[in-house]
């Protein structure tokens, strides 16, 4: 089964990426047996919720979407997901539907005056496991009969809604591919994937930031040990350990802060061991505050400047910066407090510096989304980046007024008058917090 998380499915100069078999697949007994759990790429978030609008000149059904299913009809079913989808139109009318989640792409009759989407069975050809085994692949769509416990298969079709870049499908309809023994598609002999579909909702591009000449100065060469794409490959099938591969990227730093730091181009120079699988059309770069070594701010809202072909461009950032972006335009410093207080009680680690070191503890991630939503690798084991700077780049100070007046929250984010010993508590001065035990 394709998983969006697979993207060693691509092929790499200097990692080489290799496919796994496809297995053919039973049903569950019931489909309500089957324990609907969430994906770990779901994370809560600050309360602060962006609101999807579309432009108007963004109405067409092209573009990248988030496809949310339920992967509930065999025994290792995953349960809710959400995984990335693109939609492009076809000369002929149609349009054809691609994720790494899908076994195939998924081409449908599209009437743009109406704006209905017709999914019908497709015949796509023999197709040979490593066993040797030769199928004949089907894509079919199909509705789940309860009273039967087993899937329909069917046409049907659902309708795009251009105002809010949605499709919505009803409840139990499902996509399916069917291995055939027989080129004349009469002996099923199970599936390769099923899943029931729930909708696909078109996000904005995210905004990126123009390069502009006078705003940054190179200070050398960061090495970048990389957990945000580099684990999904593999070599010879086996995981890559990033700190197997680290490489040297451009390092910069704003003229207006010197705090304030980007990876150049990271995913295209020479040295990256993924820049063969990089489809990226974007000058990429990954932002970074150390204003705060104890809450370094890796920042969300600019391209990675890695992208693939079925998943679109990448951006890089951790936890707090995702947290952060959540409140757009509307952010003020004076949230941070309580920004640390809710990532700390829901076990979301901060990205740290020691000496010239930065580790982000976890690396999430959007892809060609506005970054309202972080995603994360599942069953991967390498999660952490780490960035190490020059020597000496980042040894600016952070002066503390200690004149400034100090404020204490409780971890849930909630001022507190007159903190008490023996509770533990994040002290706030001057724009620097610090999580203290108060004796």
């Amino acid at each position: 089964m394709k998983k969006f998380y697979s993207l060693a499915l691509l092929a790499s100069v200097a990692v080489t990426a290799t496919a796994a078999a496809p297995q053919l697949k039973t049903l569950a007994p019931v489909k309500a047996q089957v324990q609907n759990t969430l994906s770990e790429e779901t994370l809560p978030m600050a309360t602060f919720t962006k609101i999807n609008l579309l432009a108007d000149d963004d109405q067409s059904i092209e573009g990248t979407y988030e496809l949310t299913l339920d992967d509930v009809y065999f025994q290792d079913g995953a349960g809710r997901l959400v995984q990335t989808a693109a939609i492009q139109k076809n000369a002929d009318g149609t349009i054809t539907i691609s994720s790494d989640y899908f076994v195939s792409d998924v081409t449908a009759d599209y009437d743009e005056a109406t704006n209905a989407i017709t999914f019908s069975k497709i015949k796509l050809g023999e197709i040979t496991l490593q066993s040797g085994a030769k199928y004949y692949l089907q894509f079919e769509p199909g509705v789940w009969d309860n009273a039967a416990g087993d899937v329909v298969a069917q046409s049907y079709s659902v309708t795009y809604n251009p105002a809010d870049g949605t499709i919505v499908f009803p409840a139990d309809h499902n996509f399916g591919w069917m291995a055939y023994s027989n080129a004349l598609y009469t002996q099923s002999a199970g599936y390769f994937d099923l899943f029931d579909v729930i909708s696909f909702e078109k996000s904005q591009a995210v905004e990126i930031d123009e390069v502009e000449d006078g705003k940054w100065t190179n200070v050398g060469y960061a090495t970048l040990v990389d957990g945000w794409f580099l684990p999904t490959f593999s070599i010879d099938g086996v995981g890559v350990n990033p700190a197997d591969y680290p490489w040297e990227v451009q390092l910069q730093r704003s003229v207006e802060n010197a705090n304030v730091f980007r990876l150049w181009e990271p995913y295209t120079n020479f040295d990256c061991p993924i820049a063969g699988n990089n489809s990226s059309k974007y000058h990429g770069q990954i932002v970074f505050d150390i204003t705060d070594p104890s809450h370094v701010i890796v920042k969300a809202g600019y391209y990675a400047g890695f992208a693939t072909t079925s998943q679109g461009e990448f951006c890089a950032f951790d936890l707090l910066g995702y947290q952060i972006n959540g409140f757009g335009n509307e952010f003020d410093e004076a949230l941070l407090p309580q920004i640390y207080a809710f990532m700390e009680q829901y076990g979301q680690p901060f990205t740290t510096m020691e000496g010239d070191v930065i580790t982000v503890n976890k690396v999430v991630f959007c892809n060609s989304l506005a970054c309202d939503k972080a995603y994360s690798w599942n069953n991967v084991n390498y999660v952490t980046s780490t960035i190490t700077l020059p020597e000496g780049a980042g040894m600016t100070d952070v002066n503390v007024d200690a004149n400034a007046p100090v404020v204490y929250y409780n971890l849930q984010g909630m001022k507190v008058n007159n903190p008490a010993a023996g509770n533990v508590y994040i002290r706030c001065q001057d724009g620097v917090a610090t999580k203290i035990y108060k004796r």
